[in-house]
Order: C-alpha cells, then structure tokens, then sequence
C-alpha cells in the first residue's frame, strides 16, 4: 500500500517509460526539501537507478528517454520556490496545475549555469512534472531543490501510484468511433432484407429459428435516454488520507436517503482532481450515480494501490444482493418446439399469471441434448448446469398462449427436455445506478516485466516476435462490476493497467448500458483468465461505442450466459486473443459493426472442447456478427444451433500468415475435422454470408431498435456527432 505521511509532505516521485525499472530502495530513504537532488547523464546510462546511500542527496540516473521527476499531490500552504540549475544544455518545462499548460525555460551553452531557474508555486497547486530534454554538449546535469519561503523543511517518499500516474499520457489520443453510414452499394442478406419498409426475416431452417431482436439489449430494455441524475453531494480531493473513505461516506449518506419519484437517490461529484484510494467503493443502494469532471488526467482520476490479484480484485462494486426466488407454481411450456426470435407460447395452465409479471423462463436440457451437441462426458457439461433461467416479462395473455418482451435466443425443444415458466421476486436487486465521466488507474510494480524467453507461455500460439513488457498482477483486475442490478449504466469511462476488465457485468447484472469508454494498456501476463476488456456474465446488455487497446479478449461474453446480449459499433487495438463468446454455451450474442486490430485480430464464435478437458465445449450458440472487421472469422455452427456472419470486411494484418498458421495448426471441429484456410474471410462451417462486403442496415441493432420504437429511440442512445 501507499506510505502515508503529514500534511507536510511533499510527495517528489520519478517516472520514466512505463516499461523503465527503478529500484525501491527509494522509498524507505526520507530527504530534506532544502537538500539538492542531481539527476545525472540521464542519456547515457542504461537503465533507470537510484542510489539513496549518499548522505548529501539522491542521485538518479536513468536513459532511453526525458529524465522527469514527478512532484503530485497539493502543497500545503504557503509559496514555495523550485529551483533548477543546469549545465550542457536543456529545456526545462514545469508543467503546474490542472489548467495551466507549462512554463518553460531554456538552459543554452556548456557552461554550468551558477544561477537557477526559480518557479514560484502558491501552496495548494498541483505539479505534473520536470522535465528535461537534452539539447547539446556532452555534460548533461540538473540540479533540483524545492524550499519554502518560511524555510521549514519536509520530507518526500517514493509512492508508486504517483509515479504510474506521472507516466500516463497527458493528451491520450483515441480513436473516435463515428456512427456507422450505410455502404454505396450495400448487399443484402437473405435472413434479414432490409426493404425499406422494415426488415423482413427469414427462418434459417424449417423449424423457424430467425434472428431475434436485440433492441431489448441496454438501459431500462432499450431505446431510454441515460438521465443526468442532479448532484445531492459534492467531494473534493482530500489532501492526505485515503479517498476511498470519504467517497465511501458520501454514498453511504446518500444511500440513507429516501429515493424521487424516479427512483433517484442522487449523484456523488466526484470534482477533478486525484483520488488514491487503498481499498474498495460500494454502491450498494439504487438510484445513485458516481460522477466525475472528465476521464483524462487533467479531470476525475481514481487510483487504485489496492494490492491483490485475481478476478475478485474489484476497484468499485455496484449492486444490491441476493437472487431470484421463485414465488408461485412454474407452469411448463407446452409448445413443442419454441423456436429462435418467437417471444410467444402456450403453457400449462395461465391461471397464476398476469401481463406484468417478472418470469423465470426456465430452458431445460437432458442427456439427449448432451449426446448429439457432443458434449457427453466432458469435464463440467450435465443437465442441470446447463439448464438456463432467462429473465423475461409477460407482456400478455390470451388463452393458454403467453407473451413475452424479449424474444428467445435458444430454441426451446421437448425432444431435449423442454422448459417452463415461474415468478419470481428479487428483493435485494437494485436499479437506476450509473458510473460515468472519470479516469481510473490501477497501480502497479514497474520492476516486475515478462521476460521474453517465456516464449511457449505468452507467445507460442501468436507466431509474433515475444517482446518484454510489465506483468505484475498484485494490483486491481476489475475497474467497476456491476453485480445484482437491474438497469444501469457506465459511461465517459477511461481506464488505464486493469489486469482483467474496465467493466464487468456479473450474472446476476442486466440491462446495463456501458458506452463511450476506454479499456487501455493492461496490465498482467498475455496468458489465460486475463484482459477480458468489456466482459459480460448477464443478460439484456448494451456495450456500445467502446475501445479497447492491449487486450486478449476485447469484448467478450462469458461461460452459460443466457442472452441476449449486444456490442454495437466497438474497436479493438492490439488484441492478442479472439474477440469472441468465449466458451460454455453462452447464446443469443450480437457483434454489430465491431472491428478487431492486432496481432491476433480474429472474430471467433466456434467448438472449444480441445481446451480444458472439454470444458469449454461450445462457446456460444445463435451467435451473429454483423457487417464486422477482423482479420479473418473463425466460426462454426453447433449441432441443435447455429452461429452466423453477414457482411464482413476482412483487414490485411501483418500477423495474418501467423493467424491462419495457428489456426490450422491448432483447432478443430467437434468431430476431430480440421479446418483450413481457403482465402476466404470464414473459417468453418457457421453460416456466412457477404464476406467481402457490407450488407444493409449496416447496424442492425439499430434498425431493430427504429422499428421497434421508433427514430427517438436512436436520438436517446446516440451521442451529438452521430445521426
């Protein structure tokens, strides 16, 4: 954890690149504000070093790039003078402030300059930065001293989250996500025709198994306006001390509130600054949102110095408690086969039901389901695991008939063991809670790298040069999880080193919305159970406009997840894994206008059971990617089900030998058959079609979502630059 210290403090840190190493002998040695620190031949030597044994200072060494030493945290008050001295020739910027952009001052000549460069900083204000360039002559020394005007002298100490967050890009340039435009010559799909007056759909087999509609993916069912929630409680940066407490105290007080008429507690502002937090923030009451002033370094910026590791490492939990109880007598479907995209069917007996009622759809399988999808005797595959409740509403009755809001996303069939219905109630659920428009950083070791000689470990399947980079894991996996909510949202988020995900959403999580955010830079070994960017568990979820860079599975859905699910106009950087469902039946999941990038680019929705003694079986089934990009797809189509890719753009990767290399070296279908490359965009059997070019709608969860609700629904989901 972070050293504590007074108020007296100020906290002086160095940071080179992410990928430099210093030593943390630092941070047991204290200094003296009015002591001089030089910084030494910071071009010449190797590596960065410390050596804190001299007893008249620090010196530091460090090469490959501007030496700069980090000052953070707000000065106590005062006037304090920071004073540079310099020989060789360099440009000295102070960067100061949340506002102002820097002063600057150059050092000319080989001559050491016996005067300093002397800053006035006022108590209170915040400095980014030293930094130092070289510009001439061979002698390159700077001198620093940082002295109070009343002469009282402090201490500084070594803190790790202070120096990650020195490190972090002050302009970070993203990509920007524009709205998807319809192609000039668009083609057109046989299982969706867009004819101008609607899509029409086709049943892709004889049993009437079509695409469903995933317009019910997002916030409140889709199609509602994210609110902007009233702040009730205002929190600034504490000037020492854990953060986390005080944000803690203030959603607490606002849980203790009795909520509007909308169900709103109110929002906790988070005002521009930096948070170090050591611990974990809970929302664990409906109707509150966190809200910051900006999700770069110069806005809201939470830091997590937690140190743990593992899935359950989560920075901030948002979620109420316990699970769906069944309440009344299930009813079982007495339709014999409800096929895919069919939200009606008859039941047993109605009499206990009426249009309103939240319902568990239960879709049982039996060992004749096992046999024939070819997952009998696999590590994990029995009937009751994979027998799925899939939260739904009866929107009417009439008869024996029943009608519900979303439609199905898996065949319902009596031949493998049917389904039902039953009632349920949620008592410790919680909704109408969001997250939005901050930075979060998990803080981590910049010592611990991966050495490239664990080639066979992290890059034998990419058949890319291995190269070092960080992997430490004693830091936070999980920016925010959403766990027991119904109807939610992340937004305007930005993250930075989070082993696992900036957003996860949990089983017992849905209709959440997450959009507009960024999943940067992980941080953890290129290995197994790691960097899944945007991860869904739960069901009826919309993760739209999102970027994600230095990932292994960008946007992903997890194992025996209901459905539906959505990802909508999403890009993926540096992917060094499948964009995919990722394994265990998971069903009913829409990649709309996604584009993966990378070393390993690749669309997957396929059979896993070589992996884990079959345990990951098939991935997905009913899966669609639509009118996607990546270097190639790799999908099939599981015996009961089918997964599907209409219009496509393959992209020309430098790696893409590399991909198809492994791919046909390594995966097969579930009867043993190996799948090889064709020069075609589609590896395996799922079906496919248009995979050279764009089909019309180009988004079709939009235009679900217009036919549905109509052109202002798309007004409330879209953002001012999209149409």
């Amino acid at each position: 954890m972070m050293q504590k210290t007074d108020q007296h403090i100020l906290r002086c840190l160095l940071a080179g690149l992410i990928a430099a190493a210093y030593s943390p002998r630092i941070s047991a040695q204290t200094f003296d504000f009015t002591k001089t620190y030089t910084l030494n031949d910071w071009k010449r030597t190797p590596a960065i070093t410390v050596n804190s044994e001299q007893n008249d200072g620090c010196t530091l060494q460090a090469a490959g790039a501007d030496a700069k030493l980090y000052m953070y945290r707000s000065l106590p008050s005062g006037d304090y003078v920071l004073k540079v001295t310099g020989s060789g020739g360099m440009l000295v910027e102070v960067l100061e402030d949340w506002k102002k952009p820097y002063a600057s001052i150059r050092f000319s000549g080989n001559g050491e300059r016996t005067e300093a460069a002397a800053f006035t900083i006022r108590g209170g204000r915040v400095i980014y930065s030293i930094k130092l360039d070289s510009m001439s002559g061979s002698g390159k020394i700077a001198s620093f001293s940082c002295e109070r005007s009343d002469a009282q002298s402090g201490t500084f100490t070594e803190a790790q989250a202070h120096a990650i967050f020195g490190a972090l890009p002050r302009h970070e340039s993203i990509p920007e996500i524009a709205a998807p435009v319809e192609a000039e010559k668009p083609a057109m799909s046989m299982l969706a025709s867009n004819t101008g007056n609607g899509i029409v759909y086709k049943p892709w087999n004889d049993r009437g198994d079509r695409l469903p509609d995933w317009s019910y993916c997002g916030y409140e069912g889709g199609g509602v306006a994210i609110p902007v929630v009233p702040v009730a409680i205002t929190v600034s940066p504490p000037e020492n001390g854990d953060a986390g407490k005080v944000i803690q105290n203030a959603i607490d007080t606002l849980a203790r509130r009795s909520p509007d008429a909308g169900g709103f507690r109110g929002a906790v502002l988070l005002k521009r600054g930096v948070y170090i937090i050591a611990g974990k923030i809970f929302v664990h009451a409906g109707g509150i949102v966190l809200r910051g002033e900006g999700n770069d370094t110069s806005g809201t910026v939470l830091i997590s110095t937690t140190k743990a590791s593992g899935e359950d490492s989560v920075f901030i939990e948002i979620g109420g408690s316990g699970a769906a109880q069944k309440t009344g007598t299930g009813q079982e479907i007495t339709t014999p086969y409800v096929p895919v995209g069919t939200r009606s069917f008859d039941i047993q007996d109605t009499g206990g039901f009426k249009a309103g009622d939240n319902i568990l759809l239960l879709k049982r399988v039996n060992d004749t389901w096992l046999e024939d999808t070819g997952l009998k005797g696999l590590d994990g595959w029995n009937t009751q695991s994979y027998s799925y409740n899939y939260l739904r509403t009866i929107t009417g009755i009439s008869g024996s008939k029943v009608t519900i809001d979303v439609p199905l996303v898996d065949a319902v069939n009596s031949i493998y063991g049917g389904g039902s219905i039953a009632a349920y109630e949620w008592n410790g659920r919680i909704s109408r809670c969001g997250i939005e428009n901050m930075l979060l950083v998990s803080c981590y070791d910049v010592n611990v790298m991966r050495d490239p000689k664990d080639y066979q470990i992290d890059f034998g399947y990419l058949n890319i040069e291995p190269f070092a980079y960080n992997s430490d894991e004693n830091h936070s996996w999980v920016a925010v999880q959403f766990g027991a909510i119904a109807g939610g949202w992340a937004r305007k988020l930005r993250s930075y080193h989070f082993s696992y995900s900036l957003v996860r959403l949990s089983h017992k999580a849905s209709r959440i919305t997450v959009e507009d955010s960024q999943c940067l830079d992980a941080v953890s070994r290129l290995q197994g159970g790691r960097r899944y960017s945007f991860c869904i568990y739960g069901q009826q979820n919309l993760v739209q406009r999102c970027y994600t860079r230095n990932d292994r599975h960008a946007f992903v859905v997890q194992y025996q997840v209901p459905g539906p699910n959505a990802f909508v106009n999403c890009l993926a950087d540096k992917t060094y894994n499948f964009c995919e469902p990722h394994l265990c039946w998971s069903t009913g999941v829409l990649y709309d206008n996604v584009t993966v990038r990378g070393p390993f680019g690749i669309l997957c929705a396929t059979w896993r059971g070589f992996l884990a003694k079959g345990a990951h079986g098939w991935a997905t089934a009913n899966t669609l990617m639509w009118n996607c990009s990546s270097s190639l797809v790799y999908a099939m189509n599981p015996p009961t089900a089918q997964n599907m890719v209409i219009g496509f753009q393959p992209l020309d990767l430098p790696n893409k030998k590399g991909i198809i290399s492994t791919m046909e070296t390594i995966f097969k279908g579930m009867d043993g058959k190996k799948y090889y490359y064709e020069d075609k965009a589609l590896m395996g059997n799922a079906y496919g079609e248009s995979l050279d070019r764009y089909v019309s709608p180009r988004s079709l969860y939009r235009q679900q979502l217009r036919e549905r609700l109509g052109q202002s629904a798309l007004s409330n989901i879209d953002i001012p630059y999209q149409d």
